[in-house]
């Protein structure tokens, strides 16, 4: 439903980015429904770590960030996630490390060198890990100022409830919810890889789209203009975690 709304700067049925088709979103969402279904079945007792890192693909990975927010509600039906989270183990943090390195993620380029160490591609890793005693929390802790989708994990998913309490399957609400969700908050993977201040300028020409300053098609283009650089795929996440809350509601 998030990837066949026609949302600017995403790929969509009619738009595509060199290395990436709609297609290949509707085949990571079928590869991935079992893995949910085995965290519901599962419950509290579900093996997040590990479902995470089996349910990465290692070519190709074009939903990390889904995975990574559908699969603790998923666990708890869409109820809170706080005691679930909180009981995973340095293993959880472990496999969810070897998720990201299989996946080969983009986008995840730390700027703040104080936070080096932590770089998950570093040979070390796994050892500061153990060291530092790092449960996934931990390390969603030092990345919530660098990534909206970790302050989701940390806070019980604040953003994407209340997404969800205003959303619905129209595709128009979706992109409207989209752009609302981008003009609120700079979009987190255009700041990793643009830097904070083209995100905030493009969540200023979110608001101009909403206002009506804007056309839909100048906006989509600008987005465009340099390929999946400015692809707001940290709100298009959101969004997605807010449909799959308000199917489990």
């Amino acid at each position: 439903m998030e990837a066949s709304a026609e949302k600017p700067g995403n790929v969509t049925p009619t738009k595509s980015f060199e290395d990436l088709t709609y297609r290949d979103f509707v085949a990571a969402a079928e590869r991935l429904e079992p893995f949910i279904e085995r965290a519901a079945k599962d419950g509290e007792k579900a093996d997040i770590g590990k479902l995470i890192y089996d349910a990465t693909p290692g070519k190709k990975n074009i939903n990390f960030g889904i995975i990574i927010m559908f699969m603790p509600l998923a666990a708890c039906r869409g109820g809170s996630t706080k005691k679930l989270l909180k009981s995973l183990t340095l293993e959880d943090t472990a496999w969810i490390v070897k998720a990201m390195q299989k996946g080969e993620l983009g986008g995840m380029g730390l700027r703040d060198l104080k936070l080096s160490k932590y770089d998950v591609y570093s040979e070390k890793i796994f050892e500061i890990i153990k060291t530092e005693n790092k449960t996934p929390l931990g390390l969603m802790g030092m990345a919530t100022p660098y990534d909206t989708l970790a302050g989701e994990w940390i806070d019980d998913y604040p953003i994407s409830r209340a997404i969800a309490k205003r959303i619905d399957s129209d595709p128009h609400t979706i992109i409207n919810e989209y752009l609302r969700c981008l003009a609120e908050r700079p979009d987190t993977l255009i700041a990793r890889k643009a830097g904070l201040e083209k995100a905030r300028e493009v969540s200023q020409m979110a608001k101009w789209a909403i206002g009506g300053n804007l056309s839909m098609d100048d906006f989509d283009y600008f987005l465009r203009s340099q390929g999946n650089y400015l692809n707001p795929g940290t709100t298009a996440d959101l969004i997605a975690t807010g449909l799959f809350l308000k199917l489990l509601d």
